[in-house]
């Protein structure tokens, strides 16, 4: 479109628009520092995680927003996650199926590590006890501790409330009854860590 076949007041507005895009223009910052996107403050280059896909090849937020961020959509992705597994179980089996198939040798790996580390805590003064867990579901009422939904017998699993891999006990009192899902999510960590 030519100046002349605008009107005045378009004229007037492609104007305010380039105004307002002036004023709102982003400031230059200093080498080896950057802006945060979200609490815009120049942090050095350090501060941000990488990420090929962009330009300048960081994240647009520094780790400290993107911690924040995580955890502010950490119980909104797990809702919605939940959800769609549970109106869609078949789709999950097979995406979790592919998925092993896919990474067998790296989730291999993933356990045999996972494995000499419980060997090495058994190995240690680790206390272990026999576990009955027939007498673990009744306590817990078949709910699972972490979620706290009720747990069918095709999904249940035990975990260790303090990991054995962090210096827990193979006792009544540190085994809980749980989804298996809600048993892989968990992993290693502890309820109180962020996951």
């Amino acid at each position: 479109m030519y100046s002349s076949e605008l009107s005045e007041e378009q004229v007037k507005q492609l104007l305010d628009e380039r105004e307002w895009t002036n004023q709102f223009t982003k400031p230059q910052a200093r080498d080896g520092y950057k802006f945060c996107a979200r609490c815009k403050l120049e942090q050095p280059t350090t501060e941000f995680t990488k990420d090929k896909n962009r330009a300048d090849k960081l994240k647009r937020y520094c780790k400290t927003c993107c911690k924040k961020e995580r955890e502010e959509k950490r119980d909104y992705h797990r809702t919605q996650s939940k959800a769609w597994r549970e109106a869609n179980p078949e789709r999950f089996k097979e995406r979790r199926d592919a998925w092993s198939t896919k990474n067998r040798l790296q989730e291999n790996e993933r356990l045999r590590v996972l494995n000499a580390k419980r060997r090495r805590v058994m190995k240690a003064d680790a206390i272990v006890e026999e576990v009955d867990y027939n007498e673990i579901l009744i306590r817990d009422n078949y709910i699972c501790y972490i979620c706290g939904d009720i747990i069918d017998m095709s999904d249940v699993q035990f975990d260790h409330v303090i990991p054995l891999s962090r210096g827990g006990n193979h006792t009544m009192e540190n085994v809980k009854a749980t989804h298996k899902w809600c048993n892989q999510l968990k992993g290693d960590r502890l309820m109180d860590e962020p996951w």
